[in-house]
């Protein structure tokens, strides 16, 4: 045998290979996108690593004939490094710790190194390098499924740990019963015996398996972060908002989607080449009679034997193709619907979780008020303040709630923003730290239910986070704004216990800086002032110094 031999290479057996090497570059890309999103993985980072050393290898293998010879041992030993670096991943996880590297996975790939020389340069034989690589994979893809076994039987792992474990165990039967088959098989001829003997179906159900593996392991990364958080919140004896269990599960979702969508795009191509293999081979064989016969012509038969081939084999994919496609559309279209589930249901986690937290503090000052026997002047104070908390608390809410579904209609009017400024100061709880700067404000057509919602919001929101016993400065004055006329109202204030809130979450629903949380509140006033403000035609931004927060509402002026 000569390595010229080992360099033959069956063109369809090399797009086997450039196939299953383009998936694997693509789960591998999906993974280490989930590892950037979501840091603190343990097992995502060494799948992405382990199925981006399989695409290397792969790739590898597919263009054999025209790297160095010694690239037939460097590929089946990268392959047994791919399945030890995971198996170090999954036992990081079930350990709970940083990965380390695989012993027994690194001193089977050291012991495979020399039969692999031999049978690869010294001694050509494609069949024992698959029979040997078979066995290897087999011995550590059984590890890693005894390992998940362990570790959901003694650690209940969820359903991602008990599928994982299921498909490494079919995995390491199939490698093995592959193993045991091409060692009894009949012996090839010796000008193929260089050759690795890959079928399309093996290409196939490799491409089944690996993207199976690459849900099963983000599965288990998300179910491991829920777990955490479940358990961060009993031990604080308070519920923790759904944002960050939403946001796992809709990187698992769309994950999900974008492996299965390059899963069935692997698959088609290797239906079709599968399909042209055995056209050809039928084509190739009622040819072999007419070159026979016509030698002088056999170079044009060949030719059209090959063309009629690919069309024929184009015609039995179209159907195929068009079921993928279709499969594919339908799988986008229903995660899109589940993506608006769950963010519904996250609005509703949410929702309940700020109300059972929020109204937790007045329901107490009110039970201690009521339950003295002669309700004091600053008894009933604290009573009507923790009333008036939780009205705000229900009216926010209710005003959302309608805002969200659009039923917040305009009754747009002229009004003087500056009487209104004034008489929310006067009235307001804050009128004895309110510092009022009013300049020769223009009238403004807005709604004026609307534009009370969203001064109150500001105003409160100052007050209530402020530092205390410092002013609330409020300022209104005339301000152009990309060539229109308008009122910019500022409210400022000293920044207190709450600290600065999130200058890129400040307006989003719900949230609340993590020092507010000592106060009644619903996380919605700055979000209806933000989300009204635009409603009105207006802006609403968010300035700060080092010392202070600031506000600044602008409001259209009316056109004369």
């Amino acid at each position: 045998m000569t390595i010229a031999q080992l360099r033959v290479m069956d063109p369809n057996t090399q797009t086997f290979y450039v196939i299953a090497a383009g998936l694997n570059f693509s789960l591998s890309l999906t993974l280490l996108t989930f590892s950037y999103l979501r840091p603190a993985t343990l097992v995502t980072r060494a799948a992405a690593t382990a199925i981006l050393m399989a695409a290397v290898a792969m790739f590898a293998a597919g263009y054999a004939p025209l790297l160095p010879s010694w690239t037939v041992v460097g590929t089946n030993l990268l392959l047994i490094a791919a399945v030890a670096v995971l198996h170090s991943g999954v036992a990081a996880y079930c350990a709970q710790r940083p990965p380390t590297p695989d012993r027994c996975g690194w001193a089977i790939v050291a012991l495979s190194a020399v039969p692999f020389w031999y049978w690869g340069l010294v001694q050509p034989n494609g069949i024992y390098r698959t029979v040997l690589l078979s066995f290897a994979i087999t011995a550590v893809n059984g590890r890693t499924a005894l390992r998940l076994g362990r570790f959901f039987i003694q650690k209940s792992g969820g359903v991602p740990v008990a599928v994982l474990g299921v498909l490494f165990a079919a995995l390491s039967v199939w490698m093995g019963v592959r193993g045991l088959v091409l060692l009894t098989a009949a012996p090839v001829p010796v000008e193929h015996r260089g050759a690795n003997p890959t079928a399309w179906v093996t290409v196939f159900w490799y491409i089944v398996l690996t993207s199976l593996i690459a849900v099963c392991v983000i599965w288990m990364e998300v179910e491991r972060f829920q777990a955490a958080r479940d358990d961060y919140g009993q031990a604080r004896g308070h519920l923790l908002g759904a944002t960050a269990a939403t946001r796992d599960n809709l990187l698992l979702l769309w994950s999900a989607v974008v492996i299965l969508a390059v899963g069935i795009i692997s698959e088609v191509g290797i239906t079709y080449q599968a399909l042209y293999q055995d056209e050809d081979r039928r084509l190739q064989t009622g040819a072999a009679l007419v070159s026979e016969a016509r030698v002088e012509h056999r170079v044009a038969v060949v030719t059209e034997v090959d063309t009629l081939a690919g069309r024929r084999a184009v015609e039995r994919i179209r159907p195929i193709a068009f079921s993928a496609a279709l499969a594919e559309i339908v799988i986008v279209m229903l995660a899109v619907i589940l993506t608006r589930v769950i963010r519904e249901r996250d609005e509703q986690g949410r929702f309940i979780a700020m109300l059972s937290h929020e109204l937790k503090t007045p329901l107490s000052a009110l039970r201690m008020a009521l339950g003295s026997e002669a309700m004091y002047r600053t008894a009933r104070l604290q009573a009507m303040r923790s009333v008036e908390d939780m009205t705000g608390v229900i009216e926010r809410c209710l005003l959302a709630d309608r805002f969200r579904h659009g039923r917040v209609s305009l009754d747009l009017q002229r009004c003087d923003l500056g009487a209104v400024l004034r008489e929310l100061c006067a009235v307001g709880a804050l009128a004895d730290r309110t510092v009022l700067e009013v300049s020769d404000l223009p009238e403004c057509k807005t709604d004026l239910p609307l534009i009370r919602v969203v001064l109150s919001n500001l105003i409160d929101n100052a007050g209530k986070y402020g530092a205390a016993g410092q002013d609330v400065r409020i300022a209104a004055s005339p301000k152009a704004r990309v060539g229109k006329h308008g009122v910019a109202i500022t409210v400022t204030n000293a920044v207190g216990s709450a600290g600065f809130p999130d200058e890129r979450r400040v307006f989003q629903k719900y949230y609340r800086a993590p020092g507010a949380h000592r106060k009644t509140g619903s996380g919605l006033g700055l979000y209806l002032a933000f989300s009204l403000a635009r409603l009105l035609g207006g802006r609403l931004h968010y300035l700060s110094t080092d010392s202070e927060v600031s506000f600044e509402l602008w409001v259209p002026a009316a056109i004369r």
